[in-house]
């Protein structure tokens, strides 16, 4: 993986408060993007992160601020897929 790519993970969070929690947590982050949204009863986060590590700090961040959050989607590399390039 070059260092140009992004991983992208969304989670199905617990309401409003931990979604806006989650994305103060998240603003003004190096390589992290976050943005959230909603439909009629259910919130949810999706983040961009700049390298494998930011990925794992965002996850863990998203479950200490919410434990209850469900992750609903993740970009994977060819090697989590078990591909070879």
């Amino acid at each position: 993986m070059s260092d140009s790519s992004w991983f992208v993970v969304a989670f199905r969070v617990s309401s409003s408060q931990t979604q806006q929690a989650i994305l103060r947590l998240m603003h003004g982050k190096s390589g992290i993007t976050a943005l959230g949204t909603s439909d009629d009863s259910e919130y949810f986060v999706a983040i961009d992160c700049v390298d494998r590590a930011k990925r794992q700090a965002v996850i863990a961040s998203v479950q200490a601020v919410d434990p209850g959050a469900v992750q609903t989607y993740a970009t994977a590399t060819r090697d989590e897929l078990g591909s070879s390039g």
